[in-house]
């Protein structure tokens, strides 16, 4: 099976497009897109998204919704260690706001409280 690009551009442009195609092949997995690789992916676009938030609310909704669903990291280390641009000042306050003393986030489901 072969991969066919489809693609216009001026003469000029032509090896740097054919250089561009060659790195986003080589980058691309070798055994497709598995289940990890789908979520490392969607690790990464979370961090990216936290990192360019400044907002208290916004950072403890995106930590909060990996919390709930169910990811492997612990939300804290994921803002804390993943998110190197936002500033410790912000994911402390975040932390003190919003989770106890332990760093877990609490929720309340059908009126019963949960600690995790």
């Amino acid at each position: 099976d072969y991969l066919h690009i489809i693609t216009a551009c001026e003469h000029k442009n032509l090896q740097t497009l054919i250089k561009e195609i060659v790195q986003a092949l080589q980058r691309f997995p070798r055994h497709g897109l598995t289940s990890d690789k789908i979520e490392e992916a969607r690790m990464v676009y979370t961090r990216d998204a936290m990192t360019g938030e400044n907002d208290v609310e916004k950072v403890t909704s995106e930590m909060g919704n990996l919390y709930l669903q169910g990811r492997k990291t612990d939300p804290f280390d994921l803002a804390f260690h993943g998110a190197k641009n936002v500033s410790d000042a912000l994911i402390k306050r975040v932390a003190k706001e919003n989770f106890a003393g332990n760093m877990k986030l609490i929720t309340v489901v059908d009126s019963t409280c949960e600690k995790d």
